[in-house]
């Protein structure tokens, strides 16, 4: 994990709580002659071992570091100790804790919150940026079995319904042994979705047409140990819905014995576009068999009463989504010995004309008087629908009516009961902000953050530092965030994904770029997603933990023609693919996870691109976080996004050799970086080119089209 440039290291071991530090040892330096090559001895807790800093003006400094409170709470402080006066005020002290955050300045405080081998990292840059020196400080924490843990369910909050909501839950001390486990306790019933982040639950907050309460449980089990915490989520109506969804069974009913007897519901949605389903179904009296006329109305025939009259009770339930409304009707059927023409044109009913045996009804037909007796309609529409509020025969009642399943053609509407053709699948795109030159200067790879939602991750192309950066939605910049030591040579895309860590989001950084095709290998930086704020200041941070997956491709008939690579994507699984450029039809390759980062991985050829617009010269991929689709872009003179909807369960290798969904983009110069947004409601991409500033474009998916 550290290589020989770090050039000081002091070992602590914690114990108790967090533990107590027994002694501060001194900056003690093993022999050695500044500037050169030196190593460390065995040192035992407490003591420090160290090599001789390259540059001799810092060759006495070390981290110093000590418990605030001797009842050990984990609150430490630390500073760089040195022989010198002060440190060179042109120097820039940067501190890593481990926790994906970095912060500047000589002394820190810092709260360590679990147990384990935590790593303090100091590193000092220069007014050029060049490192002066590196210290590092080893933390072994150990909790003792009896600590009680405390689950965190998060502060209370109120939401709009429709809202997409993310329950966080924690635990007090955090171990990675813990498992988290969330239930509804009050409220309208929601469905919580698992996400790969330990202690997340997520939501749509539900349709209310008034303020509702719901309450959420979050369960910490720790070994032995049990702990439950609360948390509240208040949902408040949304004005802007056209309407809240409704329910009507109609008028209660009074029949005879043989009668016809229709059930006219109707309802409507709370959300626009979005088809609702109509269920009929019997809660008292004698069963009789319901059948459908349309989605609305239902019918049965009366059954024989002989006495008194019976009472059947229906319920109409109303459902669009996952909400459901219900209303319910009753029906008295009344003996047929008791004269009367009956009621609804119902058949055996005495009658003298056609008008008093019709029900009012379109669409269940034309009731009739024949012989005395009325005598049920036929229906009107045949391999139709029937329109009861305009009384006649249409195509289609509601978009659903209409939808041929193919995504590729966008989503098909019912206008005035004929179906419409739909359009494009994605809506125009919006310019959702701008990302400067002076910021960022050539970005070649963009991906949405999953531990971050807001966050986009980009990198510059060939010849670039070796950083990624972390920007918002607008386009602002938020942070640098370095990839440990070394560099890259030709990094062309990034993409974010699970990794050897479960629950742990990961950054994944192809350094894939091959023009010449005269690299012996390829590698990939991988290192897990840090914790950044949409809101924050722009940043400078040093990741550790940075692995690297060293690459090659395969020899004989798999080899491709050219070992160019500009487009990375990850599976939901972990496994790597890559997409060749400069050949035509393009190739892909994967590597399986887990991906070794100690030997070198060769990959797997597993399937061929199709031919057609937009899939020559692949320039950025991405797959989305839910594994259903996957997106390529190229760099050709017109700018294309090809895009594959995979069906559950169906090989990556597979599903990209069917044909794609190809769009066209807004036209970049270099357009070379797409990505997925994190829900894979819509995708941005940007262009490389060096102007002063390039537009962060948005192309969000039509409603339906899927």
């Amino acid at each position: 994990m550290f290589d020989s440039s770090r050039v000081h290291v002091r070992t602590l071991l914690l114990v108790g709580v967090l533990g107590t530090l027994t002694a501060t040892a001194g900056c003690q330096a093993s022999s050695g002659t500044p500037g050169g090559s030196a190593s460390g001895r065995g040192v035992t807790s407490g003591d420090a071992s160290a090599t001789l800093v390259p540059v001799a003006d810092y060759s006495n400094y070390c981290i110093a570091a000590s418990p605030l409170a001797a009842s050990a709470s984990g609150e430490w402080s630390f500073t760089i100790d040195t022989r010198e006066e002060t440190i060179p005020p042109d120097l820039r002290i940067v501190w890593d804790f481990g926790d994906g955050n970095a912060v500047e300045g000589i002394e820190q405080v810092f709260v360590f919150q679990s147990a384990g081998t935590h790593v303090v990292v100091v590193t000092a840059y220069e007014a050029d940026g060049s490192v002066a020196f590196e210290l590092m400080l080893e933390v072994e924490v150990v909790l003792p079995a009896d600590v009680a843990v405390s689950a965190l369910a998060g502060a209370d909050r109120t939401v709009t319904e429709g809202e997409f909501i993310c329950l966080e839950g924690g635990a007090e001390p955090s171990r990675d042994s813990q498992t988290y486990r969330w239930r509804q306790i009050e409220g309208p019933t929601v469905a919580l979705q698992s996400v790969t982040v330990p202690g997340r639950a997520c939501f749509e907050a539900p349709q209310a047409s008034e303020t509702v309460r719901l309450q959420f449980e979050l369960t910490v089990q720790d070994g032995q140990q049990v702990s439950t915490d609360q948390v509240s989520i208040v949902v408040r109506s949304n004005p802007e819905l056209s309407a809240i969804l409704t329910a009507d069974a109609g008028e209660d009913q009074l029949l005879t014995s043989g009668d016809v007897v229709f059930l006219t519901g109707s309802g409507r949605g709370g959300v626009v576009g979005e088809p609702c389903t109509f269920q009929w179904s019997q809660l008292a009296g004698p069963a009789v068999p319901l059948a459908g006329v349309t989605r609305e109305v239902a019918t049965f025939i009366a059954p024989v009463v002989t006495g008194e009259a019976q009472t059947l009770r229906f319920r109409l339930t109303i459902t669009q989504g996952d909400a459901c409304v219900s209303d319910e009707v009753d029906v008295t059927v009344r003996s047929g010995d008791t004269g009367g023409g009956g009621g609804g044109g119902g058949g055996g009913a005495g009658c003298l004309e056609n008008a008093e045996c019709d029900d009012g009804l379109y669409c269940n037909g034309a009731e009739q008087c024949v012989g005395g007796a009325c005598e049920p309609g036929v229906a009107p529409c045949p391999g139709q629908q029937c329109d009861e509020a305009t009384d006649a025969c249409v195509e289609c009642l509601s978009d659903a009516d209409c939808d041929d399943g193919q995504f590729c053609n966008g989503p098909e509407v019912c206008l005035d009961g004929t179906c419409q053709s739909g359009g494009d699948p994605f809506l125009p795109a919006v310019a959702a902000g701008q990302v400067l030159r002076a910021d960022i200067v050539e970005a070649s790879g963009l991906a949405a953050g999953r531990r971050n939602p807001g966050v986009l991750w980009t990198h510059d192309d060939s010849g670039g530092a070796n950083v990624v950066f972390a920007v918002n939605t607008s386009g602002q910049l938020l942070g640098t965030y370095q990839l440990g030591s070394g560099s890259l040579t030709d990094a062309e895309d990034i993409a974010v994904g699970p990794g050897p860590t479960p629950g742990v989001n990961y950054i994944y950084v192809g350094d894939i770029g091959d023009n010449s095709s005269s690299r012996s290998s390829i590698r990939i930086k991988r290192v897990p997603e840090p914790a950044v704020d949409v809101e924050q200041a722009p940043t400078y941070v040093t990741l550790s933990d940075v692995e690297i997956i060293t690459l090659v491709y395969p020899s004989g008939a798999d080899a491709p023609a050219h070992k160019d690579s500009e487009a990375m994507f990850v599976d939901t699984n972990g496994d790597i693919y890559l997409v060749t450029k400069r050949i035509y039809p393009n190739k892909v390759y994967r590597a399986s996870f887990p991906q070794s980062t100690s030997s070198t991985v060769t990959l797997e050829h597993v399937a061929t691109l199709p031919t057609g617009p937009g899939l020559a010269w692949i320039t950025g991929a991405d797959c989305s976080a839910d594994g259903r689709w996957i997106i390529v872009t190229n760099d050709q003179g017109t700018d294309y996004a090809n895009i594959w909807q995979r069906e559950p369960g169906t090989p990556l290798g597979e599903a990209v050799t069917s044909s794609p969904c190809p769009l066209l983009l807004q036209s970049e110069p270099q357009g070379e970086a797409i990505a997925w947004d994190a829900l894979g409601l819509g995708f941005y991409t940007l262009s490389e080119a060096h102007s002063e500033s390039e537009p962060l474009w948005y192309y969000e998916r039509n409603a339906n089209a899927d």
